[in-house]
């Protein structure tokens, strides 16, 4: 349960971190003249059948090849508002939204090891529930778009600086190639 909103206010937190994601006021209903209380909303469910792997980039993947549509833009029925009675109504009609590819948000997870009696590290990409017990829940998750780096967060004990470079290097490749799907 604590895993599960861990991961959705992660999610929450990288979705507002993207501004560009969705054109301004794209979602909003009602005409551009009136101000308008009503939007829309995007729920997102996720189910998971096998966690073999770091759910967070899992997650994320999804939501990206999800949101990018094959480069199609988004279509949602078209809604007004009748202010009579106060209730939302279908015009028959699609609105299109179009969504910044190059702002999907994509993630890697590392998991890092510590060799005993060496004061060395080593990373491990994609850990499984398995493996970062085995790491002590020590975790470097990197947060990003094929273009630009979103977050980089550390769990667990100090890792040396030049982990730290190789895997933002692997991250940058690693974003880059997984681009490619989500486009």
């Amino acid at each position: 349960m604590q895993a599960t909103q861990t991961i959705n206010s992660t999610i929450a937190k990288v979705l507002n971190a993207s501004p560009k994601l969705i054109p301004h006021n794209s979602l909003k209903i009602g005409t551009d003249k009136e101000h308008s209380k009503w939007t829309y909303v995007l729920f997102i469910d996720i189910m998971v059948l096998c966690d073999d792997g770091c759910l967070l980039d899992t997650c994320l993947f999804a939501i990206s090849k999800l949101l990018s549509n094959e480069s199609k833009p988004l279509k949602i029925p078209d809604m007004t508002h009748d202010k009579l009675r106060d209730e939302l109504c279908r015009t028959g009609l699609d609105r299109e939204i179009m969504i910044d590819t190059s702002s999907l948000p994509i993630s890697v997870t590392f998991s890092v090891f510590s060799i005993e009696n060496s004061g060395k590290s080593v990373l491990f990409l994609d850990p499984s529930n398995r493996e970062l017990k085995l790491s002590d829940d020590n975790t470097l998750t990197i947060v990003g778009t094929c273009s630009r780096f979103i977050s980089v967060e550390q769990h667990g004990s100090r890792l040396p600086e030049n982990l730290k470079q190789e895997a933002m290097f692997l991250s940058e490749k690693h974003f880059k190639e997984l681009s490619k799907y989500i486009k």
